[in-house]
């Protein structure tokens, strides 16, 4: 009676689980052995436990469901896309917003492989990372992450992800936040051009030219580089006889004819006013040379059609500088610019090189 009595208050202790209950009933029921009295007094007392338990049992699958019933609720609202998947990549569930971020019906998916929803390589990645050791219990995996989806009309598009992992009992599952981010991306983009792109051409400014010069230089190795330095020849006649709105015409043909003549490692920008340079990837003075005469004479051959029979041509002048005789930047663009100017005072519409012969009477830089 002394051992039945201690384990009767064990068992009602608040706070103790269902399992753990179990248990000490079941230790009790060992325990007593014999006697009418006392089978008689556990069967009240198990009577109440099993009563007990069962209204907590109750009670928790009453919490359960409306907890299980307030998270669908909110999977099948979420502004954001929520799938799920197994520990081997398979769907267990897939929301409406995620319908619509990837075009499939759920229950085209839903038992399913993720990897329809990713490129080959991110789902190759995305596999490798399925197939690593995740610690049991619930970890945020990653935040804010990007990776490329794939639309069920097969175009692919930015997402960004937020991953929860959960592992118990040997079973996996992975809870996506997902979040389509191509008007971010359109609108930094548009940001990134507005800030590199000079807005009459549509070349990379100053700055922009400038600092993709310096890449180019610091990666070059040992390959040459050679610099194109061009300028609109008497440009100001042109504003001044027909007006900017033709001049603007002009800047935008010279431009159109720079930058389809170089490469697309080739950098292309305006640096100011009708001044123009063409920054030559791999590329010696001779080869530079060559292309600088092909552009002249795509000039040359240019016109701004005006009302009437009327039309404006027009020519430029070059100078060209290589990493022959000059070694960083800054000694480059001088070169040319030197270059630039001895070719205007020749007579215009025409090419000066910089040699290593010819070097020696430019001026240092100022």
């Amino acid at each position: 009676m002394a051992v039945l009595a201690a384990l009767d208050t064990i068992l009602f202790v608040e706070g103790l689980s269902e399992g753990t209950i179990l248990l000490l009933a079941a230790l009790v029921n060992l325990l007593i052995i014999g006697g009418g009295a006392a089978m008689f007094l556990w069967t009240r007392r198990g009577a109440a436990i099993n009563a007990m338990l069962e209204e907590r049992v109750a009670a928790r699958t009453a919490e359960f469901r409306d907890s299980e019933a307030r998270l669908r609720a909110f999977i099948q609202v979420a502004h954001d896309a929520v799938i799920v998947i197994d520990g081997q990549g398979i769907i267990q569930e897939f929301n409406p917003a995620a319908e619509r971020m990837f075009g499939y019906p759920a229950t085209d998916l839903i038992g399913g492989t993720v990897n329809r929803l990713m490129p080959d390589m991110v789902a190759a990645k995305h596999d490798q990372y399925l197939q690593q050791k995740h610690p049991t219990g619930f970890q945020l995996m990653g935040r804010g992450r990007e990776i490329i989806g794939r639309h069920a009309d097969g175009s692919e598009f930015p997402i960004e992800v937020t991953v929860g992992t959960h592992r118990s009992e040997g079973t996996t599952y992975h809870v996506g936040l997902l979040r389509d981010i191509t008007r971010r991306r359109e609108k930094e983009q548009r940001l990134t051009r507005l800030a590199t792109t000079d807005s009459l051409t549509g070349l990379l400014n100053r700055r922009a030219f400038l600092e993709a010069g310096e890449r180019m230089m610091a990666d070059r190795g040992h390959k040459p580089l050679t610099v194109l330095m061009l300028d609109a020849d008497r440009f100001k006649n042109v504003n001044d006889t027909h007006g900017h709105a033709v001049g603007d015409e002009v800047l935008k043909r010279l431009a159109s004819i720079v930058a389809t003549s170089a490469r697309a490692d080739d950098a292309v920008g305006r640096l100011g006013g009708e001044e123009f340079a063409v920054l030559l990837h791999n590329t010696g003075v001779e080869g530079g040379t060559n292309l600088a005469d092909r552009m002249l004479h795509a000039v040359r051959t240019a016109q701004i059609e005006l009302t009437g029979d009327q039309t404006v041509n027009f020519t430029v002048s070059i100078g060209i500088a290589s990493t022959a005789t000059a070694h960083d930047l800054s000694s480059l663009l001088h070169q040319a610019d030197q270059a630039l100017y001895a070719a205007k005072n020749s007579g215009r519409d025409r090419l000066v090189a910089v040699t290593e012969e010819t070097v020696k009477t430019l001026s240092p830089p100022g």
